[in-house]
């Protein structure tokens, strides 16, 4: 109950507050309207003990205390709870009572997807992801080869650390392994310069579909990842999804002329838009993209078959 009026709220308050000074927070923290979430209950609280005391009507003190609780939870898990990476195979995850705990990638053992929340299975330790945090591309580009079994494929002490190379053995060469190769071809998008026009019209590619799926249309432009904002279109067409082209077409249309390229430029220019529209159209563009029938997976594979000899430089 608790959870739905938070997320019902989270509708009404303005996703903002990606920044602290002139840094971004961390990798992945909870947006700010948690905060305003908090402070309206903490404020309710005040109001309902008012009222109780005027009617005389001591049992709503019972509401009193849970809304007052539910606003140091909340006021507790934006400023606490976050994720920063540690290096580029580890994260530290401080929960919203500050206790910080490191992580390896490597050490994933499994993971669970629930309505948008990621839950993270370290051994006996987990991680929570809730979706309204804000996740940056780099973080969810080392993320993902985890979660598709990257490193669960990485030998283990105990095991022949030289991989058999034998002509007999089969490399395994999906999706993962191509997104893989180019992140680290081009470090993680930091040096995009290295990629061809194939290569790198399939990361982009990866990045919407990442972002989008982990978060809306809303975390995309957020991210990092919405530098490419200008390409998504074009990138989609040329890989064979007129669909989704047009649902990218729609989404970026709600910036008044080219996306900034430049983070900072374009969440300035984002936190100018007129929220209700921004969500009308990021709600009707989230919808189509997460109901397309076209399988995403076939058509990047395709891709990179019709031009394989660019993705084996």
């Amino acid at each position: 109950m608790i959870r739905f009026i938070i997320k019902i709220l989270g509708k009404i308050l303005p996703m903002r507050g990606y920044k602290e000074g002139d840094k971004i927070r961390a990798d992945v923290f909870l947006e700010i309207w948690i905060l305003w979430t908090g402070i309206i209950f903490f404020f309710g609280s005040i109001g309902l003990s008012f009222y109780a005391v005027y009617i005389h009507e001591y049992l709503y003190f019972v509401l009193v205390a849970l809304a007052f609780v539910m606003s140091i939870y909340a006021f507790l898990s934006w400023k606490n709870n976050k994720i920063n990476l540690v290096g580029s195979d580890k994260f530290e995850h401080t929960n919203f009572l500050g206790k910080k705990r490191v992580f390896a990638f490597k050490d994933l053992d499994k993971y669970r997807v629930r309505d948008g929340n990621i839950t993270l299975y370290f051994g006996k330790e987990k991680v929570f992801i809730d979706k309204a945090s804000y996740m940056s591309e780099r973080f969810s580009a080392l993320l993902k080869p985890a979660m598709n079994g990257m490193y669960a494929q990485m030998p283990k002490e105990s095991d022949n650390i030289f991989p058999d190379k034998s002509p007999d053995k089969e490399e395994t060469r999906d999706l993962s392994y191509y997104y893989d190769k180019i992140l680290k071809k081009c470090d993680y998008g930091n040096n995009d310069d290295v990629l061809n026009e194939h290569e790198r019209r399939f990361m982009i590619a990866m990045f919407v579909d990442g972002e989008v799926n982990d978060g809306g249309f809303n975390s995309f432009f957020t991210s990092s990842s919405g530098k490419y904002a200008n390409e998504i279109v074009e990138v989609f067409r040329v890989i064979g999804s007129d669909l989704l082209a047009d649902v990218c077409e729609k989404a970026v249309s709600i910036f008044d002329g080219p996306v900034p390229t430049d983070w900072d430029e374009r969440i300035e220019a984002y936190e100018k838009l007129d929220e209700a529209k921004v969500r009308e159209v990021f709600d009707d563009c989230d919808e189509l993209f997460y109901e397309s029938e076209e399988d995403f997976e076939d058509l990047c594979m395709e891709y990179i078959q019709n031009h394989l000899d660019s993705f084996e430089c």
